[in-house]
């Protein structure tokens, strides 16, 4: 980069962005460019992040001058289980592939960033605001300010991950389309030496993912319209059909967005884009990949000559241009196995080769399949579904296995203490057997071994919203014909509307008196299900204008 000392600012605060400012350290050391490195990791607390690490990942580390502490636990993988429906594939991993991660934590991240900064690289725990280009009377490069500072940098690398509070300050055009997703972490007493892949296991949901953890099992799901409460449902009936331990801890519940391809710019005036926000897809778990990109960029913006003319050229040289490819092909494969069936799983499977290949893209950390070749037998799949599916007998729809719903039990969810001890004592008053949980996981696990008369449920919760839960509630097969009464301190008109749009039976407003509730106690018991008429004699109408 000319023949001062570059001036180079790396955004983000996870692998991606710590790896490539190490890289950017040693890059410049063995082409005998004088480089300054300047890491911008953000300062809220860290994200829980699970990771798979592979020996080629090992040996790559050990390229950076890293070592994973010996006290850092793992846990081996022996495989990937896919399974579409009735149907599954065995996917195997190579010896020596593990997994490791916990909520709360990167230790790779970690570990990673504290080697740039023995590196050479200048490490500032502050978020970006923004950055912008340098005037024209002024040197070429962009501004980047951050904590009330300026700083000017030749190129900037935004190496983000979605949920990277910097993520605001990336440029539009540099950032990849996101899918909605939820992340969970559980601890169970037992740890399988696999992991899983459920395919569209439900509507609107893409892939739910059970990875083994030192602390038990990962899970995330993906699709257009998933929420946290989507998979508290998933890891319920997960239980229900043996693929997860049936008394596990809900260690940490929340949204996490994932990437779904490449963004449709990855150099700009000034900057580059390189992190999972610019380029990634929903299983991209595996190190080895991550630093092989940050190994790649790093070689491009410490070669071009004048950015950012040649940055663009120098990316393609070094094989960015070919991860794009296998990032936006990974993407595809979930909009095609939404239309495979059960044959989806077999498209993984068929994808392999005898012979692994090098790969610049990984799914979960596997060497095989190729991205590439199990999108094209996917879509094959996809299609020979449609075009036969006229002629098969209809689907036979198996019913779910319910135990019969008890009239005389009621749950209560409520995350305040206070709240659900006072439901408690007053219906337990009126003869009824309450049982209360704070949050939504312990109640779908309660309902699907034993179905209550009606559930009483709190608009606001901490991990989900009630509203949506109780639509999930009243659409599942399991608790459909279950009564929801949904409860809020706010009375305000378009709340109740919402709670009934929602399927729920009634709209309550705490405090509740004892008259609705002995209402409630009575419609429980005798299998009452129909919502009241809104109007003038609406219980719930009459105690909302109260």
């Amino acid at each position: 980069m000319g023949g001062g000392t570059a001036q180079l600012a790396v955004v983000g605060e996870g692998l991606a962005s710590a790896g490539l400012a190490l890289a950017l350290c040693h890059t410049g050391h063995a082409r005998g460019r004088s480089v300054e490195t300047l890491l911008y990791a953000g300062d809220c607390s860290p994200h829980g992040a699970a990771r798979i690490l592979t020996p080629q990942c090992r040996s790559r580390l050990a390229l950076l001058g890293c070592t994973l502490p010996a006290g850092e636990p793992t846990t081996p993988l022996v495989g990937l289980r896919v399974i579409s429906r009735d149907a599954k594939a065995w996917l195997p991993y190579p010896p020596g592939v593990v997994s490791l991660g916990r909520p709360g934590r990167d230790a790779l991240a970690e570990l990673l960033t504290a080697r740039a900064g023995m590196a050479g690289a200048r490490v500032r725990g502050w978020t970006v605001e923004r950055t912008e280009p340098l005037s024209l009377a002024r040197a070429a490069g962009r501004a980047v300010r951050s904590h009330g500072l300026v700083a000017r940098a030749d190129v900037v690398a935004f190496a983000l991950e979605p949920r990277d509070a910097s993520a605001a300050a990336a440029e539009p055009l540099g950032r990849a389309p996101l899918l909605p997703g939820a992340e969970a972490w559980l601890a169970t007493s037992d740890v399988l030496p696999f992991a899983q892949l459920l395919l569209s296991p439900a509507p609107g949901v893409d892939g739910l993912l059970l990875l083994p953890v030192p602390v038990g099992v990962w899970a995330m799901a993906f699709g257009p319209g998933v929420e946290p409460v989507d998979l508290s449902l998933l890891l319920v009936e997960a239980a229900r059909d043996g693929l997860l331990e049936t008394g596990f801890e809900l260690l940490a519940l929340g949204r996490r967005p994932v990437p779904a391809g490449s963004a449709p710019l990855l150099t700009g005036p000034g900057w580059v884009a390189c992190g999972p926000d610019a380029l990634g897809h929903p299983l991209d778990l595996a190190v080895g990949p991550t630093l092989d990109l940050a190994t790649q960029v790093a070689r491009a913006m410490v070669d071009a000559s004048e950015p950012p003319s040649a940055l663009g050229h120098a990316l393609l040289t070094a094989g960015v241009g070919r991860v794009r490819h296998e990032v936006e092909a990974a993407a595809a494969l979930w909009r095609a196995a939404r239309h495979g069936g059960s044959e989806s799983a077999r498209a993984f499977r068929a994808g392999q080769r005898p012979r692994a290949e090098p790969a610049d893209l990984t799914l979960a950390g596997l060497e095989r399949p190729r991205v590439a070749r199990v999108l094209w037998r996917m879509r094959w799949e996809a299609v020979r579904n449609l075009a036969t599916a006229p002629f098969r007998p209809p689907e036979r729809v198996l019913p779910v296995l319910q135990p019969p719903r008890d009239p005389g039990l009621i749950y209560v969810v409520d995350d305040e203490p206070d709240a659900r001890e006072a439901l408690r004592e007053q219906l337990s008053l009126g003869g009824a057997e309450v049982v209360t949980f704070a949050d939504e996981l312990t109640l779908l696990a309660a309902v699907a071994h034993r179905p209550p008369g009606a559930i009483l449920l709190d608009v606001v919760l901490q991990q989900v919203d009630g509203i949506r839960l109780c639509r999930r509630l009243t659409e599942h097969p399991s608790t459909r014909g279950t009564p929801v009464y949904l409860m809020s301190g706010l009375g305000a008109p378009q709340l109740r509307q919402q709670a009934l749009d929602a399927g729920a039976t009634e709209f309550l407003v705490k405090p509740i008196d004892r008259a609705m509730l002995a209402r409630l106690l009575e419609r429980s018991r005798t299998g009452q299900r129909e919502r009241p008429r809104v109007g003038a004699d609406s219980p719930a109408s009459s105690h909302t204008s109260a």
